[in-house]
């Protein structure tokens, strides 16, 4: 894995996932399997975005793959915000381990949006990586912003967007979890595939 841009206020990072290449027809293969809507509790998600099953060889391989690097890459922005997150003060917390990085494949369909928000606070990091050249970027701003388009025709000016996320098959972004690191989906054009991770307390 390679990181190639870094922002400090919020932390965010693009990198390329190298480690995907290896396995790119097997990832390609996890779209083969029937995907189902997964039950998101007292979030509100459009019941556009599907999940690809976990129960498969394709999906094991991926977890194997890629979940170390995920884990460094967690460290990294964690490190960019010793403000919010002193942990080089406190040596002893276990934050970065395997089981508290969950992964899924997802396809967000056309028409899909997921409006401005903050991720819960029981996430400390946040990221997704594309499977394919997706036309959709995950846009990020300081601020909070309510729309009334369903995510068509968002502008630079008037979101005050400080980041596009990046779109382009096996590059990813991630970000650290902060009240500051609001993002958005905007309306989905074409089927979207993505990896998305979080890392938990």
């Amino acid at each position: 894995m390679k990181i190639y841009n870094t922002l400090t206020e919020p932390a965010i990072v693009d990198f390329y996932c190298d480690e995907l290449e290896s396995i790119g027809d097997d990832l390609i293969n996890i779209f083969k399997y029937k995907p189902y809507r997964q039950d998101y509790k007292d979030l509100i998600v459009d019941d556009k975005r599907l999940t690809m099953p976990y129960d498969v060889k394709e999906y094991n391989l991926l977890k194997k793959v890629i979940k170390p690097s995920l884990i460094q890459l967690s460290k990294t922005l964690v490190r960019l915000d010793g403000i919010r997150y002193p942990i080089k003060n406190h040596p002893d917390l276990q934050l970065f381990n395997d089981k508290k990085l969950g992964l899924k494949v997802t396809e967000d369909r056309e028409g899909f949006s997921m409006p401005w928000h903050i991720d819960n606070r029981f996430i400390i990091v946040s990221g997704i990586i594309n499977v394919q050249d997706n036309e959709t970027q995950t846009l990020f701003s300081k601020n909070h912003y309510f729309w009334d388009t369903g995510g068509k025709n968002i502008t630079d000016d008037e979101y005050n967007i400080i980041h596009r996320g990046q779109c382009k098959k096996f590059w990813g972004t991630a970000w650290l979890n902060t009240e500051i690191t609001e993002h958005c989906v905007p309306y989905v054009e074409k089927d979207r595939r993505i990896i998305g991770f979080n890392l938990h307390f």
